[in-house]
């Protein structure tokens, strides 16, 4: 019996010491008569939001700078800063949806001056309604010709549509054309004085912008 008794203690020692950990919850599961066995299944880990490599390409261009001057996300999702490397943005970032996003997005835009890729049917321009995140600042692509297009306002989004985490661009110094799918910004100064005159079209996929120079 005094052994029995000192194994019972030991064990109500044991359940204790365990069940007392965060991230687990613990039950007794009787087996016979006498016999408790301690039984534990791992909880997931609460308020904690992944960060993901998100990417919007410029296929193109040959070399993108992207100063962003305000970054606005779902709250709680983590943020860790934006990045260009060849003709490819990559934001460092959570994703989540909310209506805030959005309407930093669209502040101060008509329906004209965005572009969103695989949007929801009817596929019409629209501002979105909720985004994970929104950057915004000066986007300036450089392209073989070896000339720079510096292009101010220039907002990249990322949404969710179906299975997609797919991007939208907006610019109150850009104007869609809908019969064409094509998003265009000119700007009165030439490139060569800090201008910016391209054409930005869907790519081949959600994260995927194509883009040339205006020569007019």
């Amino acid at each position: 019996r005094s052994s029995y008794a000192a194994q019972w203690i030991l064990l109500c020692a044991t359940i204790q010491l365990v069940s007392s950990a965060p991230t687990l919850r613990g039950n007794l599961a009787v087996v016979g008569a006498e016999t408790m066995v301690p039984t534990f299944t791992l909880a997931p880990l609460e308020g904690i939001a992944d960060t993901h490599d998100n990417t919007a390409s410029f296929p193109g261009a040959i070399a993108l700078r992207y100063n962003v001057t305000k970054f606005s996300i779902t709250g709680g999702q983590p943020y860790k800063g934006t990045t260009t490397v060849g003709a490819t943005v990559h934001i460092q970032a959570g994703r989540k949806g909310s209506a805030g996003p959005a309407a930093d997005f669209g502040a101060g835009l008509d329906l004209l001056n965005v572009l969103g890729l695989d949007t929801a049917w009817p596929h019409l321009t629209q501002l979105p309604k909720d985004l994970n995140f929104v950057a915004i600042g000066t986007l300036s692509f450089t392209f073989a010709t070896n000339v720079t297009h510096t292009c101010d306002d220039i907002r990249l989004g990322q949404g969710h549509h179906e299975f997609d985490n797919n991007w939208w661009i907006g610019s109150k110094g850009c104007v869609s054309v809908p019969e064409t799918h094509q998003f265009s910004c000119k700007t009165l100064l030439p490139p060569s004085k800090g201008g910016c005159r391209v054409t930005i079209s869907p790519g081949n996929s959600d994260h995927e912008f194509e883009v040339r120079e205006d020569t007019d």
